[in-house]
Parts: structure tokens; C-alpha cells; sequence
């Protein structure tokens, strides 16, 4: 039940989120088409005609949603993270759950943003003017940063852990490291942390990022 409430309220506030800078170009779109298309367009664009008054209210409401959705964040991910912390499952009774998921869920987001503003960039040839190496640069940094907080969570993790001498805890990381499925482990990890970490201090690999594929 709590994963449902967390997982549903974070989907409803990140699509409130991702559709309210939509409506001007919904609008745009509305007088642009025919059709279907036009009713399609003209219902989502809920009557927006680009008034004073209608961009006054709309940057109001995508402030507010600015705001709101980062301790909704938090919360939603503290929520499914001392969920699965408070459970009697070896290998998931942990302290640092909450910080931990929050970190991997911008790890996570940071990277896919990034990813999807490469292809974009590379494809699309028309938004270069928007998508400028500056841009990539200072999500490289910041990347960076997530990353090596990443990295302090997992480890940390991981040698509470080692340190604790629990059998079933220490069977579970030997299975890690040398079972059926170690080479996926070692892949996250490189991935994850060891790739950034020796990649993003380069200037020129945040601000070409093509360079490192």
C-alpha cells in the first residue's frame, strides 16, 4: 500500500509537472492543425491564448510545482526505501535506505536527462541553438557531484555490511561478487561510479560528450 500511495503520488505530481510548460506549445499546436488533431490539441490546451493574464497564472503554477515536487521527492523515496529498510529480508535491513534511494533516484534521473539531451542534440539538428555545450557541461558537474555521493552511499553499505559479520548478509555479497550474476554487479558498479569518476573531471568529455562513448 505505502509503495502504491508513493509510487502514484510521484507519477501524478512529475506529469502535473512535465504538463504544465506544455500548454503554450499545445496551443501552438491547436492553431497549427486540422482534424482530430485539433480537438486533441484544443482539449489539452484548456483553452490557453497566451494572454498576460494566462502567462502570469501559468509561471505561478509551475513555480509552485517547482517547489513542491522536490519534498515530494524526498518523501516518496524515504517512503519505498524504510519500507523495504523495515522489513526482516537479509540484505535490506539498512540505515541510510532514505538518503540512499533519494541519491540513486537523481543518479538515475540526472544521467536519463542527459542521455535524452545527447540524442536530441545529435539528431535534431535545429536544436543546437538550445542544447549547447555549456549545458552539458554544467550537468556533467553536476553529475559528477551525484556521483561521488553515490558512491559514499554504496560503499558505506556495502562494508557496514562486511564489517557486521552476519553470515547470511556475507553469503549474499560472496553470490555478488563471484555467483552467476556477478558480472552484472561489477557492471553497475563500473557504470555507475568508476566511469564518471574518470571521466567527468574532463572538460572537454562534459562539454563533448560524444567523446566518451
Amino acid at each position: 500500500m505505502w509503495d502504491f500511495l508513493a509510487i502514484s503520488t510521484y507519477l501524478l505530481a512529475s506529469t502535473m509537472y512535465l504538463f504544465l510548460p506544455l500548454i503554450p506549445d499545445l496551443a501552438m499546436a491547436r492553431d497549427r492543425s486540422t482534424g482530430w488533431r485539433k480537438i486533441f490539441y484544443r482539449t489539452l490546451a484548456m483553452g490557453f491564448r497566451g494572454s498576460e493574464s494566462e502567462w502570469t497564472h501559468l509561471k505561478t503554477a509551475m513555480n509552485l510545482f517547482a517547489f513542491a515536487i522536490l519534498p515530494v521527492m524526498f518523501s516518496v523515496h524515504t517512503i519505498v526505501a524504510w519500507d523495504f529498510a523495515m522489513a526482516i529480508r537479509p540484505g535490506w535491513s539498512s540505515t541510510i535506505f532514505g538518503p540512499y534511494f533519494v541519491v540513486g533516484a537523481l543518479h538515475s534521473g540526472l544521467a536519463a536527462v542527459t542521455m535524452v539531451l545527447f540524442i536530441i542534440s545529435r539528431t535534431m539538428k535545429n536544436m543546437k541553438y538550445f542544447i549547447r555545450p555549456e549545458h552539458f557541461d554544467g550537468l556533467g558537474k553536476l553529475m559528477l557531484m551525484i556521483t561521488m555521493t553515490w558512491g559514499y552511499f554504496f560503499f558505506n553499505d556495502y562494508i557496514v555490511e562486511w564489517y557486521g559479520g552476519d553470515t547470511i548478509a556475507r553469503t549474499l555479497q560472496k553470490f555478488l561478487q563471484s555467483g552467476p550474476l556477478a558480472w552484472m554487479f561489477f557492471l553497475m558498479v563500473s557504470l555507475n561510479f568508476f566511469v564518471p569518476i574518470l571521466t567527468l573531471w574532463s572538460k572537454k568529455i562534459r562539454r563533448t560528450p560524444g567523446q566518451c562513448l
